[in-house]
C-alpha cells in the first residue's frame, strides 16, 4: 500500500507547482517545505537547504519533462495558514528582479483573512486536497493533484480567471513565479499576514535539480515591509517558548513579554487601531500599560536608516489609551508616509 503525505498542520509552509499548457498541464505538484516555526529560526544573513523533502527534481521532471526549469508556463508558489482563531496567512510573491524585496501584500481585515483563510485550508484538508493524499516514489511529503473545478483544487484556487488567488477577496493578485527565465530568474518572497501586520520573513529559490533553499536576509526588517506598525524589541528576551504563540493571536511568548500582555489571552495584544488621516493630521491609537515606554518614528520610504523618532510617551500608572495626533505639516505634506511603534522594555 502506498504511503501517504502527514496530515498539514498549523503553520505548515506548503509549495504547489502548476502548468498552464503542455507537459503536466492536468496535474499539479504540492510539496510541505517545512514550518514557519523552522523558517523563523534561520538566522539573519542564512540560508538552510531543504534536504529532507526529497528528490522534488525527479518529480518535477517527471511531471513536467525535462526542461521544467526553463518552460514560462510552469509556474509555483509559497502558502499557508496558522492559527484559525487568528486567520493567519502565509503567501508569496515574486521577487522581481530577484536581487530585490517584492511589495509586501496589504493588510486584510478579519473577514478577508478569515476566507482566505478558509480556502487555503480547502487546498489543504478537503476531500482531494493534501490531506490522505499518495505521496510520491521520490517525496514523503509531495504529491500530485489532479486538476479538477473544486475548493479543494490547488490549480482552480490559484488558477481560475477572474478571481484572485485563494478568493476574490483575498487581494493577492498573483503569488506565484514562472520559470521563463530558468532557475536563477525566479524567487519567492514569504509573506506573513495577521491582524496586526505583514511580515516578509525571507525567501524561497529552487536549483536546476530541484533543490529548494531559504533563505532569511539580513535587511528583512528594513526594505519591502510595509507594515501599519511593526515592534522592534529591546532588553533581554528570555521567555520560555518564545517562539510558540499558545493563543493564537499572532504575537509570540518573546513578543508579549515586551509589550506586556498575557500569552494565554488571545485578546490580549499589543495593537494599532482608530488609524485615520486627513490633510491635517495622522493618526492612531494603542494601549500602555506601566514599565514600557513607547517610541513613535516616521519614515518616507521604509528604507534602512529612514526612520526619525518623533515622539517618545511614557506609560501611566495604569493601563491607559493613547490617542496620538501627528499634526506636523512638512510630515503631512509628503506624498506617502509610515509610521511604527517601538515597545520598550526595561
Amino acid at each position: 500500500m502506498a504511503d501517504t503525505v502527514p496530515n498539514p498542520a498549523s503553520g505548515d509552509i506548503f509549495i504547489g507547482f502548476r502548468a498552464t499548457e503542455g507537459t503536466g498541464a492536468s496535474t499539479s505538484y504540492l510539496v510541505k517545505a517545512g514550518t514557519f516555526t523552522q523558517l523563523s529560526a534561520v538566522p539573519a544573513g542564512s540560508s538552510i537547504t531543504l534536504a529532507s523533502l526529497g528528490d522534488l527534481g525527479a518529480d518535477l521532471t517527471g511531471t513536467y519533462g525535462a526542461t521544467w526549469h526553463t518552460r514560462g508556463e510552469l509556474s509555483w508558489s509559497a502558502f499557508g495558514i496558522g492559527s484559525s482563531s487568528s486567520a493567519i496567512l502565509y503567501g508569496s510573491r515574486e521577487r522581481s528582479p530577484v536581487s530585490s524585496a517584492s511589495a509586501a501584500w496589504p493588510l486584510l481585515t478579519d473577514i478577508t483573512r478569515a476566507s482566505t483563510h478558509s480556502q487555503i485550508n480547502s487546498v489543504l484538508n478537503s476531500i482531494g486536497g493534501y490531506r490522505s493524499s499518495t505521496a510520491t516514489a521520490n517525496s514523503t511529503v509531495a504529491t500530485l493533484q489532479g486538476n479538477f473545478s473544486g475548493a479543494a483544487s490547488y490549480s482552480y484556487q490559484v488558477g481560475t480567471a477572474g478571481t484572485s488567488d485563494f478568493g476574490t477577496v483575498s487581494q493577492w493578485s498573483g503569488i506565484e513565479g514562472d520559470f521563463g527565465g530558468g532557475v536563477s530568474g525566479t524567487a519567492l518572497d514569504l509573506y506573513r499576514i495577521t491582524q496586526t501586520g505583514v511580515n516578509r520573513l525571507g525567501y524561497f529559490t529552487i536549483s536546476i535539480t530541484g533543490v529548494i533553499t531559504y533563505t532569511n536576509p539580513s535587511d528583512s526588517d528594513s526594505d519591502g515591509l510595509v507594515d501599519i506598525w511593526e515592534q522592534q524589541y529591546f532588553g533581554n528576551i528570555t521567555a520560555q517558548d518564545g517562539a510558540g504563540d499558545p493563543d493564537g493571536d499572532g504575537q509570540n511568548n518573546s513578543e508579549e513579554q515586551i509589550f506586556g500582555t498575557s500569552p494565554a489571552s488571545g485578546s490580549d495584544r499589543f495593537l494599532l487601531t482608530g488609524i485615520g488621516i486627513s490633510e491635517a493630521e495622522a493618526g492612531f491609537s494603542f494601549t500602555t500599560i506601566p514599565s514600557r515606554s513607547y517610541q513613535i518614528y516616521f519614515s518616507t520610504g521604509l528604507a534602512a536608516g529612514s526612520w526619525q523618532l518623533i515622539h517618545t510617551i511614557a506609560g501611566g500608572a495604569s493601563p491607559a489609551t493613547v490617542n496620538y495626533q501627528d499634526t506636523d505639516p512638512e510630515r503631512l505634506a509628503n506624498t506617502r508616509g509610515f509610521y511604527k511603534v517601538a515597545v520598550v522594555a526595561p
